[in-house]
Order: structure tokens, then sequence, then C-alpha cells
């Protein structure tokens, strides 16, 4: 059973949904991944997390496991994982066998910070805002919740529409609730400029980067989404757009309602389930998407399946503000499972477990042949 298939049946028995063949197979890997590697003393820091999580879960430290496989040994192995910082990680770190020219030290994760831009140009450092009233933009108040998030509310009638700018910076995310209620959650490195009331007949809304909306339902207003190669209308849905400039494809996964993609060439229809791949105006639709991949950074994840090793670093340098640059022949290597992103970034451990040469100057990585 390889790594990815193990992942996804942790989690299939944790939510009660695994078949009697399915449970045996389990067993068989845990005996394997868990028991059967107890003599080997290049495993001695793999088996002390291991020991320290069943400590905690277990009624006494000499339980044995017995036929009937508890849910106890799947959440120890997923917390396992997880305490390691990182699950694709399963087979255990050797200090003895680092590749890298020199050692990265660990990498504060991001955090909720946002640059708000007003109408009149004045720039809000959103960090360093305290809750309660922020200012008023026209008939419009704008506030900031104990829970750091923006919220604006309509008193009034705007004579005229005005404009205000969200921007997180790399290493930022932020949330934001429109004037109509609808809910926005901005990735780092990502902006959406928005009126501060909808008072036409359309509800529309500018973003660059990876964003997440819950749009309020209003038929009489439908609501439009537009990037630099997309439009998306819809009138209340979950959906979220990957539309940063340099991943390979403009995404948009819906999770409900309906919604329609359009390139200015072409129109397609989306619903619950599918995603829209936009490569050069050229729409593609993903009939059975990766729902839980595609909003894994909104639950405070970061979920890789198969990915190559471009597509973890750009994700990784966004979030964690660090620069990644190649030289040479780029490895061919792909990474499964996933990183909790409030925990502090540990590169060296995943590049050199994955025997990926790099070195380090500052922040900046540099992936060497």
């Amino acid at each position: 059973m390889d790594k990815k298939q193990a992942g996804d049946l942790l989690y299939k028995y944790n939510d009660g949904n695994a078949s009697p063949e399915e449970i045996r197979l389990l067993e068989n890997w845990y005996n394997y991944e868990f028991l059967a590697r107890q003599n080997d003393p290049a495993d001695l820091d793999y088996l002390s997390v291991k020991n320290e999580m069943w400590d905690k879960i277990m009624p006494t430290p000499n339980a044995k496991i017995r036929r009937a496989w508890p849910r106890a040994v799947a959440a120890a192995c997923l917390l396992f994982f997880l305490a390691l910082g990182t699950f694709f990680l399963l087979q255990p770190l050797r200090k003895s066998n680092m590749v890298s020219e020199n050692q990265v030290k660990d990498i504060a994760p991001g955090s909720d910070k946002a640059i708000l831009t007003l109408s009149n140009g004045q720039r809000i450092f959103i960090a360093d805002a305290r809750a309660g009233l922020l200012t008023n933009q026209g008939a419009t108040a704008i506030h900031i919740t104990s829970g750091n998030k923006i919220v604006y509310s309509r008193h009034g009638s705007n004579p005229e529409t005005i404009y205000n700018t969200l921007t997180t910076p790399r290493g930022g995310q932020h949330t934001l609730i429109l004037a109509d209620g609808t809910q926005v959650w901005l990735d780092a490195n990502s902006s959406i400029t928005f009126p501060v009331a909808f008072t036409a007949q359309e509800r529309s809304v500018k973003i660059t980067g990876q964003v997440y909306f819950e749009v309020a339902h209003d038929p009489l207003k439908p609501f439009r989404v537009i990037t630099n190669r997309q439009v998306l209308e819809v009138l209340g849905t979950h959906f979220n757009v990957n539309a940063y400039d340099d991943e390979p494809a403009l995404k948009t996964t819906l999770f409900e309602g309906k919604v329609k993609v359009s390139t200015g060439v072409k129109s397609m229809l989306l619903k619950p389930g599918q995603q829209s791949q936009i490569v050069q105006n050229r729409i593609h639709i993903v009939e059975n998407a990766d729902l839980e991949e595609a909003l894994a950074w909104h639950n405070g994840i970061f979920q890789f399946h198969d990915a190559d090793i471009k597509t973890v670093l750009r994700q990784l340098s966004r979030w964690y503000d660090v620069d990644i640059s190649y030289e040479g022949r780029i490895p061919a290597r792909t990474f499964s499972g996933g990183i909790y992103r409030n925990q502090a970034l540990k590169l060296t451990d995943i590049l050199s477990n994955k025997k990926i040469n790099f070195r380090a100057e500052g922040k900046k990585i540099i992936i060497t042949p």
C-alpha cells in the first residue's frame, strides 16, 4: 500500500466507512509501519514520537494490539504523521542522510495580516488595527471584529459607487464580509477589489491570487468575480478560485450552487464537485475534482496528491514568504500528504527526505541538481 492509499484509508476508517477488507489492509500496514520497525536503531526518533502519541491515546502504556483494530490506532497514526510536521514523510527522517549544503532553520508560518486601501488611497494595515469601528466609506461602516474579520455594513444610501481593495502579502491571509453578507477568504499574496455597497443591478468584484467565496443569495443581483482570464457569474454558491499568475492553470472549484465560467471566447456551466481549468483561454472541466485538496488552504492545511516539487514549493513560498529558485535540471520527485499551515516549516527535512539537493541564502532556497 502506497502513502496516499494509507492516508485515504486512515481517514475513511476514522469516518466509519472502511470495509472489512480495508480494515485488514490497515492492520497489515500498521503491523509493518509501526511494529516491525521497532528494532531498527535508525528509527529512534520515529519510534519516540510514535510512543509519545500512544501514551496520550491508549489507557495503559503496555496495552496490546488486538485483532479488533481500535479507532484509536487510526487516530494515533494520523497524530503521529502530523507530529512530524508533515504526513507525507511516512518514512523516518535519518539525520545521517542529509543532502543539503547547509541547514535551513525552521521558518515561521504566515498569519492574519492584510492591507486595506480606501477609495482616497489611504492604506490601513489590518494587523495593527483594533477591534471596533475602523472607518466609514460613504454610508458604509467598516468594522474589525474580535476575531479579526473585516465587516462592511451599509447604514444608508451611497450617491456613488466607492471601491476598496484588500490585499494580503506573502505570509498573510484574511477574512472579509462584504456589505451584502458575502464571506470572502483571501489566501497569501492575493487581493480583492470591491464596492463598499452594492448599488448596481449586479454585484461585481475583481480578484488576484486565491480566494474562497460563500456568496449571499440574491436572485435580483447576480454576483460576478472577475480575474485577468475569466469571469464567473453566480447567484449564491460556495466556490474557490485559484488565479495565481505563476500557476499553469486558472482553477475554479465549485462546492455548492452553480457557476458560469466565461473566458470571452467560451462559456461553461459548473456543477457541484466539478472544477474548471483554464489554460490559454481553453476551458477544461474536471468532473470529480479533488475538493479536499482545493479547499485545504482554507481549512488550514496544505494538501498534495502526487504533486511535483514546483507545485509544492510554489505554495510553501507564498505562505512562508521564502524565495525559491532552481539551478540545472529540476528533480523528478512527487509528494503526497499535507502540512498544517500553523506549523513552522521544516524545509530541510522535507527536501532531504526526498533526496533533493539545495542550498540556502537567507530566506532564499536554491534547488540544485
